[in-house]
């Protein structure tokens, strides 16, 4: 089977067990050397069945008192077995980010954070890559992908909640991505080329699905938490001012008041200290922030 042909069936079998389709384009297209994903058996066998010439390590991790089948899927068997036991057994980050494929740059800003133990404090993480961005590319909004940064038992139920409001989406929220790591910064030149050969990728070999991806990373988000952000069809104008015109999916498990405040507005003012939601020049609401990562706004365009 040549390469443009195992591109063309990975979109339809990403449909059928849920891998996301951005990481397995760039696994079959040779741009990354290895996936991590979780798997049922009949996904596993019908990968395998569709791709011989791929590879699948698995082993059983328990999660919060849930056990998953974690797999490594790449065209190196070696490569394989040594990402399925950094990741699962030895629970290197280090090596298993280089294993994966992911910049240097990029792994040494993950170590930052683990060897502090402060490696799920997402809002701190995702203020850290804005601040060190001068702009912030579409290309690397890395928010919607997070199904490897859960912690515990009540991420994983957050997850669920999270899945099961936007069943209606037009493929799996988790595709939301053009890279799967956390970039050191939203302006990191090689998260940017490895964003932009798989975002080639998808243009060719599913194009609908590409333009709601670049549709909706290149939009303004009102960052809270994991699982606490919103999508806004806007943009940033003259001293920091983000106006929109309407609230865009997924729809997160923010506060249900507060995304219909958000709604009824078309004007956001975050800085440091507040946020404040307008109608035109009419105040709808003020948060006053507990820190600087208590909601920002993150402008990827």
């Amino acid at each position: 089977m040549t390469t443009s042909e195992q591109l063309k069936k990975a979109v339809l079998v990403s449909f059928k067990t849920g891998i996301i389709l951005p990481e397995i384009l760039a696994v079959l297209a040779g741009i990354r050397p290895c996936l991590t994903c979780g798997l049922t058996k009949k996904q596993k066998e019908l990968i395998t069945r569709v791709f011989p010439e791929l590879t699948i390590e698995c082993k059983k991790e328990t999660i919060a008192n849930r056990q998953i089948m974690v797999c490594a899927i790449s065209k190196e068997k070696q490569t394989a077995k040594q990402v399925i036991n950094s990741f699962v057994v030895e629970k290197d980050p280090e090596k298993t980010g280089r294993l994966l494929g992911y910049p240097e740059c990029c792994i040494r800003n993950h170590l930052y954070f683990f060897e502090r133990n402060i490696q799920y404090q997402h809002p701190r993480i995702i203020h850290h890559s804005y601040k060190n961005s001068k702009k912030r590319n579409f290309l690397t909004n890395n928010l919607f992908n997070f199904s490897t940064r859960l912690k515990d038992k009540k991420d994983l139920k957050r997850q669920d909640k999270y899945l099961s409001s936007n069943k209606d989406y037009p493929f799996h929220p988790y595709y939301l991505q053009f890279i799967s790591h956390i970039p050191c910064s939203y302006d990191c030149q090689e998260s940017i080329k490895m964003g932009e050969r798989i975002q080639l990728l998808l243009k060719e070999y599913a194009p609908d699905i590409e333009k709601v991806i670049s549709f909706t990373l290149s939009k303004p988000v009102l960052f809270f938490d994991l699982f606490k952000w919103v999508i806004l069809d806007g943009h940033i104008e003259r001293n920091n001012i983000l106006f929109y015109k309407k609230v865009i999916p997924p729809i997160s498990l923010i506060n249900f008041s507060l995304l219909n405040k958000i709604r009824r507005g078309n004007k956001i003012i975050a800085d440091d200290n507040k946020i404040e939601i307008f109608k035109d020049n009419l105040l709808l609401y003020s948060y006053q922030k507990k820190d600087l990562t208590d909601g920002f706004v993150l402008d990827f365009k």
